[in-house]
């Protein structure tokens, strides 16, 4: 009976343990999706087990050692399983060496159903249930296997943990031959290290994580000699999670352990923290969020200067900090950053660090991005001042400080910045043929051919074209074993597309259109005659001369730009897929025409914009047209408001019709409408102006346009009802201006234009009281501009009142005048020739 007690209280103790074992979690494997599996531990069993004298022993596979597990166990005899066979073995040690965790959990898988089984139908000594022991080994491996993964995500170092929070659980219940070791509670840290580099949105959940493993740590963890790894580690996670005050926390705190258990000189004290730890420190204020953060890096930076237990900064500590004012990343002033990093590598300097290429160039970077070539020059100046003089081959320069002060220039509005930026060029030509690794190559040309496109100079275009011709010279391409011409061709790259089209626009800026159109000719023919030296013009060349024609006041432009557009499309037709016209192309051709102010230009202007909505009812939705095209079809019926307003409808019916491929009316849309109707010679022109911008009002507020009417909306109303020459239209303008200043909307709010636009009304108006009408408005102007500077009165303003004094019966009209002159002096606005005419009338000179 006893016996059989004993049988069922073994029995209980299996179900409990077998429960313990199977409950059920989340884990997620890697290389693999999300699912729920059951946390299996890792059953490791003997390969032999003797009885010796009631004491159970076990005997090591490969080195026989002898363990002593305790005096009066449970008794089991163990012979050869599958589980200690050399393929299981080999299995989970690939795994580990691959870093695949989810495979060493499969192989615990596939065997943990027989470990059950045996838990529950093994054989019995003297009617009591043999009791097995877990070998820690097996969860060790598994830890390793998760953390040597090559990407070791949240999902892998919570599943780390897990396993090691039940093998301490395990080894509490008597299961497990030992309890976890440091080297396991390592690992789990290593992957909670590893987590933090790639995944930047779970820090809370990793720090959280990392707190409770650290508060976990075992005594053995100072006493065995792994404190310092385990503070790496730690430090690790805090870098990589921008934590840097709690860096600075950790690492003040080794360091007073380590102060502790050390008796030192203070004369010849060394430090007891490694570079190591330091450098996590600064990279975690580095990566941390707060505004503050590269300042107390530099105060960490200062503290390790000072304090003798601390390592000296080296080169490394300054670069580091020195990448992270220079990083574009970090939203930032880089004027405030130029300071600082020129003020780190005074510090270097001051301190005896000696700054390497690195270092200058984390500067110039700054100074580039702030178009501070001069400054950058200088820099690159010292650099060269201290190779020179020390011939240290970390300062020796490559091509890169160069290419970074090239860069300054190209963003520098300096007037002599591309004479700079050529000089620098040469240089670099000089010291290549010296041994330098500084030849230029295209790039670096097309930065100075870019300083010269921005330049003011009257030798800008002569310039440019010097470089390039010296790009496409015979030298430049040559293919010679001669070793001095050689060396000279190796500066001289082959000029390509950008180059060509660079010099365009520096053509452009300073050239006539005719001009232009002859040296994209020129190029054309070049790359006929010589393809291998010279690019063939593309898209963007023929744009840049057809915006030129689109600018052009020559009565032919228009046909000249389409006989540039009949060319591209022929080349493209050929097999040049650099040369297929866009949208861009279309809707300068349109531009040309729109501008060209003649009779049959609405009309070619909307030829072109169907044939672009055929194109994309085709199937080229490329060619769709964009919210740019409509405004130019729009704009080019200027002065036939009918023609404008239909097609401004097609554009809202069509957004209704195919939503999916909108274009929406922009604020140019409706200026561009709007400009029509009060450009239009009409008796009611006015009328349908001022009827349109309503509809326009009622057109967003329903959500049929997302643009709402602005002030310049507003004012070519009133400048429609001002050319209307009538007192009701006065009447009119003045009551939208009164809207406009009651909605208190900013984008309604009337400017100057829009009360000169009501007081020219009022002027045409003939009405007896306009004079009182427009002095009022003018002192309304004034008032306002003492607050608004945008509210200034221009010639205009005062112009509009005077001509409504030249018309009244006011017997003072002389003083009134002098008056208004002496506010116009006042407000420095000089007369024109209209003002002073009306200025005469009122004077009585005329």
């Amino acid at each position: 009976m006893v016996m059989m007690k004993q049988n069922g209280a073994a029995r209980v103790q299996l179900r409990r343990l077998i429960g313990s074992l199977s409950s059920s979690q989340q884990l997620k494997r890697q290389g693999s999706s999300t699912t729920t599996c059951r946390l299996r531990l890792l059953p490791s069993l003997p390969q032999r087990l003797t009885v010796v004298d009631r004491r159970t022993f076990y005997v090591d596979q490969s080195q026989r050692r002898h363990r002593r597990l305790g005096q009066n166990t449970f008794f089991y005899i163990r012979s050869q399983s599958t589980l200690t066979s050399n393929a299981f073995w080999k299995s989970l040690d690939n795994a580990v060496e691959d870093g695949n965790g989810a495979s060493a959990q499969q192989i615990v898988e596939n065997v943990v159903e027989e470990y059950k089984t045996r838990l529950q139908n093994g054989p019995k000594i003297n009617g009591t249930a043999q009791k097995e022991l877990l070998d820690t080994r097996m969860f060790s491996m598994v830890l390793q296997a998760w953390k040597n993964g090559p990407c070791v995500s949240v999902e892998s170092a919570l599943a780390a943990q897990t396993l090691l929070d039940s093998m301490y659980s395990l080894a509490e219940k008597g299961l497990l031959l030992e309890k976890p070791s440091v080297l396991d509670y390592l690992a789990v840290l290593e992957c909670w290290s590893q987590a933090s580099k790639h995944d930047d949105t779970s820090r809370s959940t990793i720090l959280k994580h990392v707190e409770e493993l650290w508060n976990l740590l075992p005594a053995e963890v100072v006493t065995n000699g792994y404190e310092e790894k385990f503070y790496n580690t730690l430090l690790e996670v805090l870098a990589n999670s921008g934590q840097g005050e709690h860096a600075e926390q950790c690492l003040e705190e080794y360091k007073q352990h380590q102060l502790a258990g050390t008796t030192r000189s203070t004369e010849n004290a060394t430090a007891v923290v490694s570079a190591d730890m330091c450098l996590a420190v600064i990279q975690a204020h580095v990566n941390s969020s707060e505004a503050d953060a590269l300042e107390r890096a530099e105060e960490f930076l200062s503290k390790m200067r000072a304090d003798r237990s601390l390592p000296q900064p080296t080169t490394e500590f300054y670069n580091l900090l020195l990448e992270a004012w220079a990083s574009p990343s970090k939203q930032r002033d880089f004027s405030i950053a130029a300071t600082r990093v020129e003020r780190l590598l005074d510090g270097m300097k001051q301190a005896r660090v000696q700054p390497d290429a690195t270092s200058y160039q984390y500067g110039l970077e700054v100074l580039a991005r702030m178009g501070e070539g001069i400054r950058a020059e200088a820099l690159l100046t010292s650099l060269l001042k201290e190779y020179t003089n020390q011939f240290d081959a970390g300062l020796k320069p490559g091509i890169k400080p160069f290419r970074t002060v090239l860069w300054a220039y190209s963003n520098s509005h300096h007037p002599d910045a591309a004479t700079h930026a050529e000089s620098v060029l040469n240089n670099m030509e000089e010291l290549c043929e010296s041994g330098f690794e500084t030849c230029p190559e295209t790039w670096d040309y097309n930065l100075v051919l870019k300083c010269w496109s921005r330049s003011r100079s009257p030798k800008a275009v002569e310039r440019a074209m010097d470089l390039y011709g010296k790009m496409v010279s015979p030298e430049a391409s040559a293919d010679t074993e001669d070793v001095a011409s050689s060396s000279r061709s190796r500066c001289l790259p082959k000029p390509d597309i950008t180059s060509l089209n660079t010099l365009l626009n520096t053509s452009g800026r300073h050239e006539q259109d005719f001009q232009l159109e002859q040296l994209l000719w020129k190029f054309y023919y070049r790359h006929v005659n010589a393809p291998s030296r010279n690019p063939c013009p593309d898209t963007v060349s023929f744009s840049v001369v057809m915006r030129s024609w689109s600018k052009s006041k020559d009565h032919d432009a228009p046909e000249r730009a389409e006989k540039l557009l009949k060319k591209l499309e022929s080349l493209y037709a050929e097999g040049n897929n650099n040369c297929k016209p866009d949208l861009q192309i279309y809707s300068l051709l349109m531009s040309c025409w729109a501008k060209s102010k003649r009779k049959e230009g609405p009309w070619r202007v909307e030829s072109i914009f169907r044939r672009l909505q055929a194109m994309a009812q085709n199937g080229n939705l490329e060619m769709n047209p964009d919210a740019a095209c409509w405004n130019i079809a729009i704009n080019g019926w200027v002065g036939d408001g009918q023609r404008a307003e239909a097609l401004f409808m097609e554009m809202i019916e069509t957004n209704k019709n195919n939503p999916s491929a909108a274009v929406m009316p922009t604020a140019v849309t409706l200026t561009n409408v709007l400009n029509a109707w009060a450009k239009t010679r009409s008796s009611t022109s006015s009328q349908c102006t001022v009827s349109l911008l309503r509809k326009l009002q009622r057109f967003y507020e329903d959500g049929t346009i997302n643009v709402k009417p602005n002030v310049i909306c507003y004012s070519l109303a009133l400048e429609s009802l001002a050319s209307d020459r009538t007192v009701q239209s006065a009447i009119d303008a003045e009551e939208i201006l009164r809207e406009m200043l009651a909605s208190n909307d900013p984008v309604v709010q009337p400017n100057v234009v829009s009360y000169n636009c009501v007081i020219k009304a009022w002027s045409f108006s003939g009405h007896p009281e306009a004079f009182a009408k427009a002095s009022a408005l003018l002192k309304e102007v004034i008032r306002q501009s003492q607050t608004n500077e945008k509210m200034m009165p221009t010639i205009k303003t005062f112009g509009g009142v005077l001509k409504c004094l030249a018309e009244s019966n006011i017997p003072d009209k002389k003083k009134r005048a002098e008056a208004i002159v002496g506010l116009m002096k006042r407000f420095n606005c000089k007369q024109d020739k209209w003002t002073q005419n009306v200025l005469s009338d009122c004077l009585g000179r005329r």
